[in-house]
C-alpha cells in the first residue's frame, strides 16, 4: 500500500522524481527469502517463549534467535564500557566521524561458540556468502508475499481462527493473484464451517473464491438458512453469499426461502435487509402473520414491508383487500369469487357511487366505466359489468403462473347484484400517453418515447412479448398497457384489460375476414432484438402439458366460484342480455381454444428448440404465427419519418389503426361486440350458453 501511494504521490507531485524516489528506496524491495525469514523468526520467538513459561530476559531470547549479533553486542558492551563510546561505534560518521570502528572478525573472537555449537568463524563465513548471494537481488512485495503464502502452513494457527482470518484477508485484499498458488492449507473448506460457528468475519467467504473454493461444494443448499443460526452476523453473511452467485430464493428441505424462515423466527433486521436485497418469495399466510406480528411503532420494518408488498403482487393484492375491503367492519356487505365476504365500507362508498347512487366513472379510456378505491397507500380499481371477467382472471393466473407478473391480480365480485371486477392498482403512465399526446392531437417524439421504451429490462420485455404469442390479445392497444417504474430508471409493462383474448388470428365477419389479434407489443423497436438468453431457455423447457393442466385445474375452481356468488341462472342470463353492458359470468372457454392454445405452446417451444440462441421476437412469431408476421413485418420494412411522431405510434395506427374505431382525439377504440367476439372463439351466443359452462 506504501508503494502505491508513493507512486500515485509521485504522479501528482513533480518534486517526487524517479531519483527521489530511489534516494528514499521506494518502491520498497526485500532481499529473497526475507519475508519467510521473518515469519521464521517469529515462530522461533512463540516457540521458545512457550518452552520457557517461566519466563527470560531480553539477553536470552536475543541470543536464542540472533547469536551472531548477539555476540556482537556484547563484545562491544566490552570493549565501550561508556554507552555513548558504543552508539559512536556501531553510527561511525557523525559530527566528530569514527576512526576507531572495527570489523566482526576484529570484535569477536573467532574461536568461540554460539549457543548452538557453531564456531564463529564459520557463522560469519555463512552469513558473508548470503550477502554476497543476495547482492543487488531483491524482490518486490508481491513476489516476496507470493512466496511466503506458497509455504506457509496456516493449519499451526488452528487455535487462533482470527489470526488466520486475519492473513486470509489481508492476501485476498493485497496479494490476489498469490493466491492461485497458495499453500494447501489456504484450501480447505473449513473456513465455511468457521465462518457459520462465528469464529471467523463473514468477508473470508469473499476470498475463498480467489482460492479456487466454491462454497456450494461444502455444504448443501442451506446456507442462507443457515445464517440465521448467528443473527447478529447473519446481515453480513447473506451479503457475502450474494456476491459470490448464491440465490436468494433458493429453498430448504421444507421448502421455505430464507425470507419465510427468517419471518418464521420473527428476525426483523435480517428480514429488513433481504427485503432490501431484494427476496420477495414468501408463502402468502407466513407473510400476513409477520404483519400482524409487527409492533406499530417499528416503522422502519412497516416501510420495508411495503417495499416487499411492491415486488411482491400477490401479497400487495391481499394486503389491498384486506384494507379497501376487509372481512369485517360497518358498510356494505359483497360477496368475493377467492375471497368471500367482504366489506364495501361506509367510509369508502362515496369513492364509489354518488349521492344518487350512479356509480362513478373515473377511467379516460375503455367503454365500461371504472371506478376506485384508495387509503392509506392502497388503491383498488373496479370495472363495472365487466364483459368476460373469466377470460381477464384466466390470463392473469396464466402470466403469473409463467411470468410471475404482466397483469395486475383481480378478481370478480358481487355488489347488489351487479357484477364488478375488481384489480390491482398499476402505478405508472399508460403506453398511449407515452406514444400519443391528447392534448395536441399528435404522436409524441421519438425521444419522448425512448425515455420510457429504452428502459425496459430485456429479460422482462422479451418474456411479456412472447406470452403475448401465446395468449392472442385481441385488444392489445396502447390504453391497454402500463409502463410501471420498477426504480432506478427501469419500467415494464403490465396489460390491464385481458378479457378479450385466446382468440383466433383472423375472424370472419359481414365485412370479410380481418384481423382478430392486435397488439402494440409487435409494433416495439425491440421486435428487433434476440430473444434473452435466460426466457430463451426457460420457455424452451417449461412442461407445457402439466403447465396448461395445473392452470385449468384453478380456472375450473374459478368458474365453480362464479357460480356461488351469482347462483341465479336467470340473473346471469339477464346479465348476458342487457345492452352496452353484457357480462358472462363463467369462464368462456372451449376445447378448440385450449387445444389451439397449447399447439401453439408446442410450436415455440419447437420454434426456440431448432434455433440458436440469437433468434430474434420478430423472427420467432414468423415460426409461431406467420399471418401475423406478415401483418407486422410491414412496419419494419419501411423507414419511418421521425417527424410525424415516434416509429411505434406509426406502425401501430397503420397495421391495426384500421381495425378500431377512434374517439374525437384520434384514440383508438374497441370496436368489437361481445357477439361478435364470441362468434370468432366459436362460441353460439345462446341462452343455454349459460347452463353449458355451469354443468
Amino acid at each position: 500500500e506504501t508503494n502505491v501511494q508513493y507512486q500515485a504521490l509521485s504522479q501528482r507531485s513533480p518534486l517526487l522524481t524517479p531519483e527521489t524516489l530511489e534516494s528514499l528506496e521506494v518502491p520498497l524491495r526485500l532481499a529473497p527469502g526475507k519475508a519467510l525469514q521473518l515469519v521464521d523468526q517469529l515462530e522461533h520467538m512463540q516457540a521458545y517463549l512457550r518452552s520457557n513459561p517461566q519466563g527470560l530476559t531480553y539477553n536470552q531470547l536475543f541470543e536464542f534467535l540472533y547469536p551472531l549479533l548477539y555476540h556482537h553486542y556484547q563484545a562491544i558492551i566490552q570493549h565501550f564500557p561508556n554507552p555513548i563510546e558504543a552508539v559512536v561505534h556501531m553510527f561511525p560518521g557523525g559530527p566528530e566521524g569514527n576512526k576507531k570502528e572495527k570489523s566482526l572478525q576484529q570484535m569477536l573472537p573467532l574461536t568461540a561458540r554460539l549457543k548452538n555449537g557453531m564456531p564463529i568463524y564459520k557463522a560469519l563465513q555463512q552469513e558473508t556468502r548470503k550477502r554476497l548471494a543476495h547482492k543487488d537481488c531483491t524482490q518486490s512485495i508481491p513476489q516476496a508475499a507470493e512466496k511466503l503464502i506458497k509455504q506457509c502452513d496456516l493449519s499451526i494457527y488452528e487455535a487462533a481462527p482470527y489470526n488466520q482470518a486475519e492473513l486470509l484477508l489481508i492476501a485476498g485484499q493485497t496479494f490476489p493473484q498469490s493466491l492461485k498458488s497458495a499453500h494447501p492449507s489456504w484450501k480447505e473448506g473449513r473456513w465455511v464451517e468457521k465462518v457459520f460457528r462465528g469464529q471467523m468475519p463473514a468477508e473470508v467467504l469473499s476470498v475463498l473464491p480467489k482460492l479456487g473454493i466454491e462454497i456450494a461444494a461444502f455444504a448443501d443448499k442451506t446456507l442462507l438458512h443457515q445464517t440465521l443460526n448467528q443473527p447478529q452476523i447473519a446481515c453480513a453473511l447473506i451479503d457475502q453469499l450474494l456476491a459470490q452467485g448464491v440465490d436468494i430464493e433458493e429453498r430448504d428441505l421444507a421448502h421455505r426461502t430464507v425470507l419465510e424462515a427468517a419471518m418464521d423466527k420473527r428476525l426483523y433486521p435480517v428480514v429488513n435487509h433481504l427485503i432490501i436485497k431484494g427476496a420477495r418469495g414468501v408463502w402468502l399466510k407466513v407473510a400476513l402473520e409477520y404483519f400482524k406480528a409487527l409492533n406499530p411503532a417499528d416503522k422502519q420494518s412497516l416501510d420495508y414491508f411495503k417495499q416487499l408488498e411492491l415486488m411482491n403482487p400477490e401479497l400487495l393484492w391481499h394486503r389491498s383487500l384486506d384494507t379497501l375491503l376487509p372481512q369485517t367492519g360497518k358498510g356494505k356487505v359483497i360477496q368475493g369469487t377467492s375471497s368471500g365476504q367482504r366489506v364495501l365500507l361506509d367510509e369508502l362508498q362515496t369513492q364509489l357511487f354518488d349521492p344518487q347512487g350512479q356509480f362513478i366513472k373515473v377511467n379516460t379510456y375503455g367503454r365500461r366505466k371504472v371506478g376506485r378505491l384508495y387509503k392509506d397507500g392502497y388503491c383498488l380499481y373496479l370495472k363495472q359489468y365487466p364483459e368476460f371477467p373469466g377470460t381477464e382472471q384466466g390470463v392473469s393466473l396464466l402470466l403469473h403462473q409463467v411470468m410471475g407478473h404482466g397483469a395486475p391480480q383481480g378478481e370478480l365480485f358481487c355488489i347488489e347484484g351487479i357484477p364488478y371486477y375488481a384489480s390491482q392498482e398499476v402505478k405508472g403512465s399508460t403506453l398511449q400517453d407515452v406514444l400519443y399526446n391528447r392534448r395536441l392531437k399528435s404522436p409524441q417524439p421519438q425521444s419522448h418515447v425512448d425515455a420510457y421504451l429504452k428502459h425496459l429490462p430485456p429479460k422482462v420485455l422479451s418474456e411479456q412479448i412472447l406470452m403475448a404469442m401465446l395468449i392472442n390479445p385481441e385488444d392489445g392497444k396502447p390504453d391497454n398497457y402500463i409502463i410501471e417504474p420498477l426504480g432506478n430508471d427501469q419500467y415494464r409493462l403490465v396489460g390491464i384489460d385481458n378479457d378479450h383474448a385466446f382468440g383466433p388470428n383472423v375472424a370472419r365477419e359481414e365485412r370479410g375476414v380481418i384481423p382478430q389479434v392486435k397488439c402494440v407489443l409487435y409494433c416495439l423497436d425491440q421486435m428487433l432484438d434476440p430473444v434473452h438468453p435466460d426466457i430463451w431457455e426457460k420457455f424452451r423447457t417449461i412442461d407445457s402439458a402439466q403447465a396448461l393442466k395445473r392452470w385449468l385445474i384453478k380456472l375450473s375452481a374459478i368458474n365453480n366460484d362464479y357460480t356461488k356468488i351469482f347462483p341465479n341462472r336467470e340473473h346471469v342470463k339477464e346479465l348476458l342480455r342487457q345492452k352496452d353492458k353484457e357480462s358472462f359470468i363463467g369462464v368462456a372457454f372451449t376445447s378448440l381454444m385450449l387445444s389451439r392454445l397449447y399447439e401453439k405452446f408446442v410450436r415455440l417451444q419447437h420454434a426456440l428448440s431448432k434455433k440458436d440462441q440469437g433468434l430474434t421476437h420478430l423472427d420467432l412469431l414468423k415460426e409461431v404465427e406467420p399471418l401475423l408476421y406478415s401483418r407486422y413485418n410491414r412496419g419494419f420494412e419501411k423507414t419511418w419519418p421521425l417527424d410525424k411522431g415516434n416509429r411505434v405510434w406509426q406502425r401501430f395506427i397503420t397495421i391495426d389503426g384500421p381495425y378500431y374505431g377512434k374517439d374525437k382525439n384520434g384514440i383508438p377504440l374497441s370496436s368489437h361486440s361481445m357477439a361478435s367476439f364470441f362468434t370468432s372463439l366459436k362460441i353460439p351466443l345462446k341462452q343455454d350458453l349459460i347452463d353449458s359452462v355451469r354443468k
